[in-house]
């Protein structure tokens, strides 16, 4: 008798022979695209170690090693956004097309812009000279009360029944003085800031916009005095003066510091700072401006 194939019998056999006989089919493979490149400043040209690259919507991220290159592969063919972020850096942000089984190469220029931002200075109140009281501004680290290249100080004074604190500038340490740093007036009198209201300034307000470091200074330490638990959240400028007048830096720092937060830290109050400064001597203190 002849035997005949069922359907589905059939329609098994025949998908067997399009595969193993090269028979043309549209490929549906994900995960085979590749994007590689360089990261690199836009005036130096140098290739630039640790920019952290992104691609959406696959949630894919690198980091570009020793001479800015950098490879994200399993990537989708199609339409993807690609963002760059490095510190002191502009962000980047573009779209490209991405070919299935392909190699596509992007080479990211970013553009320096002197801006650095440390969130989350953790200062402790000086009970004796190993409290890390003090900070270097332009570097965003902490180092302890007697430090002796420190910028600032955080300093203590007893009133009454309550303990004041300010921020004064390191010169002011008769035992182990350190650079003269000067500060501007509080902003804005008594007004509470936000931290998105810091993060997102990006000036020092003065007038034309332009800093006078003669005159947009005038104190060695914050003027207003705080206390714990905070009452406000106060924003000052400073400028790190003989840094800039004994040759330590080549341009004038300028900088603004945000009292965030206070809390007790066991026998000692913690207080932290967040702090944005711009090392070209330019007023602007945020990575990238509209």
């Amino acid at each position: 008798m002849k035997k005949i194939l069922s359907p589905v019998l059939f329609l098994i056999v025949s998908v067997y022979f399009m595969f193993s006989y090269g028979c043309s089919m549209t490929s549906t493979e994900s995960g085979t695209a590749i994007l590689k490149g360089v990261i690199y400043d836009s005036t130096t040209r140098a290739g630039l170690k640790g920019v952290t690259v992104k691609v959406m919507p696959a949630n894919l991220t690198t980091t570009s090693l020793d001479s800015g290159v950098y490879s994200i592969p399993n990537l989708d063919g199609g339409e993807v956004i690609v963002t760059a972020s490095a510190t002191g850096y502009y962000g980047f942000s573009g779209k490209i097309t991405l070919l299935s089984n392909s190699e596509t190469k992007l080479n990211i220029p970013v553009l320096f812009t002197n801006v650095f931002v440390f969130d989350s200075l953790n200062v402790l109140s000086p009970i004796n000279n190993t409290s890390y009281s003090s900070v270097v501004l332009d570097s965003g680290l902490l180092y302890t009360y007697d430090y002796g290249f420190k910028d600032i100080q955080l300093k203590d004074t007893v009133v009454g029944s309550d303990t004041l604190y300010c921020f004064r500038s390191g010169s002011l340490d008769i035992v182990n003085p350190g650079y003269e740093t000067v500060f501007s007036e509080a902003f804005g009198a008594n007004f509470n800031y936000s931290r998105t209201q810091f993060d997102t300034l990006s000036t020092y307000d003065v007038p034309g916009g332009i800093i006078n470091p003669a005159t947009d200074f005038p104190n060695h330490e914050t003027a207003s005095l705080f206390k714990f638990p905070l009452a406000k959240h106060s924003i000052f400028a400073f400028y790190l003066k003989q840094k800039f007048d004994l040759g330590v830096t080549t341009n004038r720092i300028y900088g603004l510091l945000y009292l965030d937060d206070a809390r007790v830290a066991g026998n000692q109050i913690l207080f932290r700072i967040a702090v944005k400064i711009n090392k070209s001597g330019n007023n602007l203190f945020v990575r990238s401006p509209k």
